[in-house]
């Protein structure tokens, strides 16, 4: 409860102390968000949630927004441990380990639905290596690589003008090696939490 506490304060802060100049801001004027995956710390702090190592493919994102267009960058790299199951009766899957690499680079169209909430929709031209993290993925080892285009659709909740909370769907379709066919259609749920700050 405590680190919950801290966490709201630090945000609290931040977002006043950046307020009054995001408000100023046109429509013309370019903002600069960065985002960072926070899905893992949310998995700790709901103790009835079930333990996934799964937060999606992309650590950080960079988005550059004039208007209701954006262009967005996106990167990612996670080490999985095949043996994490090691401890579940009667499981005895335990292999290598799984590295995963995944890079977007995209266009994002923004639409304002209120002071809190705005919709998105996404292209993205999308390279990876090993899988998605997803946990619908069926790319599971690290011999897997390839690329594609990615189209989603996402939502945004602002906490203060710059400060907000994200997540987003994507369905991917592209060249894949490694698979039975080289051609793959796959779909990333919309399971990471960004939480996005604006500058």
């Amino acid at each position: 409860m405590k680190r919950i506490l801290l966490l709201l304060i630090i945000f609290y802060t931040y977002g006043l102390r950046a307020q009054d100049t995001i408000e100023v801001r046109t429509q013309e004027d370019l903002i600069t968000e960065f985002g960072m995956n926070i899905t893992a710390l949310v998995n700790q702090l709901i103790p009835f949630k079930q333990v996934s190592n799964r937060t999606g493919p992309y650590s950080a994102t960079l988005k550059f927004i004039r208007n209701q267009n954006a262009f967005r960058m996106g990167i990612g790299m996670h080490l999985l441990s095949n043996d994490f199951n090691a401890n579940v009766p009667n499981f005895n899957a335990k292999g290598p380990d799984i590295f995963n690499f995944n890079l977007r680079l995209g266009f994002e169209r923004r639409h304002l639905v209120n002071e809190k909430f705005t919709f998105y929709q996404t292209f993205d031209l999308m390279f990876m290596a090993g899988n998605f993290n997803s946990p619908i993925n069926d790319f599971s080892d690290n011999e897997h690589a390839g690329a594609g285009i990615g189209l989603g659709l996402g939502i945004e909740y602002f906490i203060f003008k710059n400060l907000s909370l994200s997540t987003e769907g994507i369905g991917f379709l592209g060249v894949v090696g490694g698979t039975s066919s080289i051609f793959n259609a796959t779909v990333i749920p919309p399971i990471s939490i960004f939480l996005n700050y604006k500058f």
